[in-house]
């Protein structure tokens, strides 16, 4: 991961204010993070935002423009990177987002900028890492999980996932494949990656 930089006015770039925008070295794409606090510490969701060849890698400062584009500036290492700059420029077409995502005592909570269509088929999963001097490391106790619940309020906004517990120093996955609107626009990132850090008391 390189520079993370804060969104900016919706009006300019079509993401919420308040999250970051964090670029790769060794991958064409953009990641969001929606940052959120629990007992003092800062963890969250990071949600895919763009992949795209135009992107490709190395893409490591990043800045916005008075007019709201995104200016990436890449940068390179003896086995990794590129050089130049690319420009992103938000087409005015607003995307169906996730828009927070907030760890409850027994579960998550996602809201939507606009209505789903249905209630969401689920995939979740949660796994570790090893965190030593080697390069890398595989998932570590990597397992399924079967929610308990899973409901869409009345105004179709917001997601209710119940688990039957919450583990700490794991990370879980949220999957949304197959997600729309009422008018069938796809979710723009349907992957969700909640680092929990710490768990709410109950």
């Amino acid at each position: 991961p390189t520079q993370p930089i804060n969104t900016i006015a919706p009006e300019l770039f079509g993401l919420p204010r308040g999250e970051l925008l964090i670029g790769d070295m060794n991958q064409p794409h953009l990641v969001r993070f929606l940052p959120e606090e629990v007992d003092g510490t800062v963890q969250g969701t990071f949600i895919p935002f763009l992949f795209s060849p135009y992107l490709g890698i190395g893409n490591h400062r990043l800045t916005f423009d008075k007019s709201g584009n995104l200016w990436i500036g890449k940068t390179h290492i003896k086995w990794a990177g590129d050089e130049g700059l690319k420009k992103i420029t938000w087409n005015k077409k607003k995307p169906l987002l996730a828009t927070g995502v907030s760890l409850t005592k027994d579960g998550f909570k996602i809201t939507f900028n606009r209505p789903l269509k249905e209630n969401p088929k689920l995939k979740l999963s949660r796994h570790t890492y090893h965190y030593h001097e080697a390069y890398g490391s595989p998932k570590v106790d990597l397992k399924n999980v079967d929610p308990t619940n899973s409901q869409l309020s009345s105004d179709g906004k917001t997601l209710t996932i119940t688990l039957s517990e919450i583990t700490a120093r794991r990370l879980y996955t949220i999957e949304l494949k197959g997600t729309t609107d009422i008018q069938g626009l796809p979710l723009m990132g349907n992957i969700l990656r909640y680092n929990v850090v710490k768990t709410r008391p109950k």
